[in-house]
């Protein structure tokens, strides 16, 4: 018996980059629960108009939003994902309602990103996905304007 497909709607919000941090900057990514980390963390990253050349990983948070253990990490600048544990498919981590992880892009400049489970439904052949369903505030001036003038 096949398993129905379903779509995550994950909210991506940027809250820091080194010691500067936003509010309201955020995405809202539809995204099939089959696709890796890997993917999620380049549609991410494209959608606030940065470049995915760079280390990643995704790590669980406890309720205060401490961060806990790593999900998954991986390195754009290789075709090599590198698993922690087997769960390397967004849909074994991502499975109920308001679920949330800690996403870091680049770990000498430390983008730091909030992910959270705002929606699932059922698989859907007509979207086109990944998709960005959702933006909200303005991008950040390039990365360069921050790493030499903050």
């Amino acid at each position: 018996m096949n398993q129905k497909s379903h779509i995550l709607y994950l909210k991506a919000e940027m809250s820091h980059f080194g010691s500067k941090s936003f509010e309201g900057l955020y995405r809202v990514i539809a995204i099939k629960d089959d696709r890796s980390f890997r993917e999620l963390a380049k549609v991410i990253i494209t959608s606030f108009d940065l470049d995915f050349d760079n280390e990643y990983g995704f790590y669980k948070v406890d309720d205060e939003g401490v961060e806990t253990g790593a999900i998954f990490t991986g390195d754009a600048g290789t075709d090599s994902e590198e698993p922690v544990s087997i769960r390397s498919i967004i849909g074994s981590v991502f499975r109920k309602k308001c679920q949330k992880s800690s996403f870091l892009y680049g770990k000498q400049n430390q983008w730091r990103f909030s992910v959270e489970l705002v929606k699932i439904i059922e698989g859907c052949d007509t979207i086109k996905l990944p998709a960005i369903v959702q933006s909200c505030g303005e991008v950040p001036p390039p990365l360069e304007d921050f790493i030499y003038h903050s």
